[in-house]
Formats: C-alpha cells, structure tokens, sequence
C-alpha cells in the first residue's frame, strides 16, 4: 500500500505554484503536497486536540479541523470567509469521521459568527503565515480571537525570525548576464551603479539543501500577545566576521512553534527534496555590514527592510528600495 509520505514534488513541478488565492482549488492543493508543513500542524493537532474545543481560523478546506476531529476533538468551528469551500469542508468531515453524537461542528464565514465568551476555545488553529511570516490581515485577525482566549492553546503561538548567509550560484550568473545584455544596465546612474548588478532589493527565494548554515535569531513574534501598534521594528547587524567569505546572500526567513514544539517553518535547511509552498525573502548589499529593521506592518502583512546609517550621530534610514509583499 503506498504512502502519501513516500511521495515528494519538486517545487518547479508543473502544478506545484502556490499563487496565493485561497479560494482556488490548485492552490490549496499546492499547500496539501506541502508534506513538511502538514506534519507539523498534524503532529500539534494529536498533541493538543483531543478533548477540546476548537477553532479552525482560515480553515480552507477543512484540513485542520477535521484532523482535530479525527483526533478527538469535541467541538471544531470552522472559519472560512471563502463560500464556495464550505461544500469541501462539510463533505470532508462526513467522509471522514465517525462521529459520535457528542461531537459537534460548525462551518462559518467570520470570527463574529463564533462564541466569543472568555476562553471558550480550549485550541485556536490557524495556518496564518506566509512568506515574510505574517499572511497579509490574516495573522492580525487571528491574534484577535487568541486574546479572547488567553488560556487556549495556540497552533501557532509565535512566529520566531532569522537571517542566514549563504552562497546562491544564481546571484553569480544574473551579474555576468546583465554585464553580457545587449542594453546596458549596468551603469544606469554611473559607473557601475545599478540595481540590476547584482540587484540591490529585498526579493522572494526558493532555496532549499543548506544544511549546515548558522541561524541568527532576529525577533519573536507573540501571537497570543500580539502588538497594538501597527509598525514593529525588527532590528538585526550584518558584520563582515559573522557571514563566510564565500557567501553572497543573506536569505531571511521564520520558525513557527506551538510551546516547544516546532511546527512550521520555511528554512532553506529544509531538504533539497522537500516542496516548500512558502518562498523565503533575502538580499545582497555590497559590504554585508550595517544595522538592518525588518520594518513591519503586523497588521496588514507589509514588510520594508530598511538600512540605518550613521552620519553626524543621527540614524538616517535609507530604504535601498528594500521592499517585499
């Protein structure tokens, strides 16, 4: 009998690019055949589920929730604003789980349709994270039911970031190419001054198989206490000492745990082998070296890396067109 764990997608496959609307089918399926993803959320799921009532935040096609119900949760409300995924995740329930008459479940479109008594859910679920950590409004509306709920358990409770330095062979031949282009790009605003060679802007990654980097915390993110302020400044050092000789990127990139337990993360460190739906963000600044601010809009997602310079002992900032969403 085979095993949906025996089977890995490249993430260049045909089929396997994850666009980012929720309500297509294609792209939650990009999310399904994300393996390592989904035994990070189920092994959390059995861990805290059984027993409880619980909250599926963004519940796509149900997948969470109903594995909390096949786990032996007692109650799962299920929200999802998409409608035309409510057939799937009540139709995946029903083929799912025999169900005793003590289990109960409902599907509704917002977080005002679910009780909203003081700690009613003993669980809250949400795979509210995408490649820069924060998932647009998504994670801000999940804190928001958390802290309704300051005793539940929160699959995730906090989203833990970091940079690393690596060497992409790619960086090397998008120089040599844009030296060889027909037009030049190389000195649009003078000798040697281009943001095309190498490009000097914060841009999205796929990279997988570096095993052996190190991993340099930047900040923790608090999901059960989650800031009032919109902007977070998430402030980290690049030194020349810290990063190889060799290396010519610095990618950055999340965790996410539940207490101690690891359940989500899109580190290049995963296998080469592995498909990771979520891309990594990075950049390549001549020099490596600085005070850099993941410059955070917690509420609605928007991430601007910023680069402080001291000139006269006052902090300018210069955004070096560092910006990604």
């Amino acid at each position: 009998m085979s095993n949906y764990r025996d089977c890995y997608f490249d993430n260049r496959g045909p089929f396997n690019e994850f666009e980012g609307f929720y309500s297509i089918v294609n792209c939650q399926l990009a999310m399904m055949k994300d393996y390592q993803r989904n035994e990070g959320l189920f092994k959390a799921i059995k861990k805290y589920c059984k027993g409880k009532r619980v909250v599926d935040f963004g519940a796509g096609t149900g997948l969470l929730g109903v594995y909390a119900l096949m786990n032996g949760a007692k109650e799962v409300w299920f929200v999802e604003r998409e409608v035309n995924l409510h057939p799937i995740i009540e139709n995946l329930a029903r083929i799912n789980g025999d169900f005793d008459n003590n289990v109960d479940y409902h599907i509704c479109v917002n977080a005002s349709q679910i009780p909203d008594q003081k700690d009613y859910f003993e669980v809250c679920i949400s795979e509210c994270v995408g490649d820069s950590g924060i998932e647009d409004t998504m994670t801000y509306e999940f804190s928001k039911i958390t802290s309704k709920h300051p005793n539940s358990i929160c699959i995730p409770d906090r989203i833990e970031y970091f940079w690393s330095s690596v060497y992409v062979d790619e960086v090397e031949k998008e120089i040599k190419y844009m030296k060889d282009f027909p037009l030049n790009y190389v000195d649009l605003f003078g000798k040697d001054e281009s943001p095309f060679c190498p490009m000097n802007a914060m841009r999205g990654c796929s990279l997988r198989g570096y095993h052996n980097i190190i991993e340099n915390k930047i900040s923790t993110l608090d999901l059960k206490n989650y800031p009032t302020e919109p902007y977070v400044d998430m402030r980290f050092s690049l030194n020349n000492s810290s990063i190889e000789q060799e290396h010519n990127f610095i990618v950055l990139h999340w965790k996410c745990f539940t207490e101690d337990l690891e359940i989500l993360n899109n580190s290049p460190q995963r296998h080469k082998d592995s498909y990771n739906h979520w891309l990594q963000f990075g950049f390549r600044d001549e020099g490596f070296k600085g005070d850099y601010s993941l410059y955070t809009n917690v509420h609605t997602g928007l991430v601007n890396l910023l680069k402080y310079i001291d000139e006269d002992d006052n902090k300018i900032i210069q955004g070096l067109n560092f910006k990604y969403k």
